[in-house]
């Protein structure tokens, strides 16, 4: 699997439930192989639950991807 670019983001919905805007503090071009994989499952444009981000996390942490598990994203 590839990719062409990558990014964890916060974002805020309208009353529609589309998306205003997001904000992605860490954006990856050319995401490694690993970094694809371990997020490919959660690439849905749909908010997490606190179980899926906990498993991301590890994901990403498995992969050595550290600067992606790193982000606040994880800790709000």
């Amino acid at each position: 699997m590839s990719a062409f670019a990558f990014g964890l983001g916060v974002g805020t919905r309208n009353e529609d439930d589309k998306w205003l805007e997001v904000f992605f503090p860490a954006p990856v071009l050319a995401p490694s192989a690993a970094l694809t994989a371990a997020a490919g499952k959660f690439d849905t444009q749909q908010p997490l639950d606190d179980r899926q981000l906990r498993q991301l996390r590890l994901d990403l942490e498995a992969a050595d991807e550290r600067e992606q598990a790193g982000l606040e994203l994880f800790d709000a």
